[in-house]
């Protein structure tokens, strides 16, 4: 188990909310009608949520590797696709 701080959780509390808006239901008519989730993706990085690797310094959110993989894995638990978040994360890890 990884130890959480308050802001951790509410950075989860936060995911969590958006896959319950962006369910397993979205998720299948996306991959039914093969349509990339642009409305999932945009809210994802209005939240803040695609910052999570940038570091603090160059005004990303600057937590690392292990709550990227906390995200990746409640998109996915959630009913979800995190397919989406990968390529993302892997281009902003080389900050």
């Amino acid at each position: 188990m990884i130890p959480l701080s308050e802001e951790d959780r509410l950075i989860l509390d936060s995911v969590n909310q958006l896959m319950d808006k962006y369910n397993e239901r979205y998720w299948l008519d996306k991959d039914i009608k093969r349509e990339f989730p642009s409305e999932f993706m945009n809210e994802f990085i209005e939240l803040g949520l695609g910052s999570i690797l940038i570091p603090k310094d160059y005004g990303g959110i600057g937590k690392g590797p292990k709550m990227a993989c906390a995200i990746l894995y409640l998109v996915n638990v959630k009913g979800g696709n995190s397919y989406v978040l990968h390529g993302h994360y892997y281009n902003t890890s080389l900050l």
